[in-house]
């Protein structure tokens, strides 16, 4: 994915359930132009698991790719 194509699936404002949801960042790995991070995010009833391939470009770092796992 080009950088900055995954970013442009959001349009910049919270979902309407945002208060509910609680997040935690689980783990962030760097090597070089690339990192991945982990994080648990809650919504609702089920538990996600999200993983991101970050790469470094245009003076950031940006979401290459997104894996989860939803636990329920």
């Amino acid at each position: 994915m080009v950088p900055g194509r995954y970013r442009a699936l959001f349009r910049g404002r919270p979902a309407p359930d945002e208060p509910a949801r609680r997040r935690r960042l689980d783990a962030v790995d760097v090597h070089g132009g690339v990192a991945t991070a982990a994080m648990t995010l809650r919504h609702g009833a089920d538990t996600f698991t999200d993983v991101f391939l970050l790469i470094r470009a245009d003076a950031g770092r940006w979401i290459a790719n997104k894996a989860y796992h939803r636990h329920t």
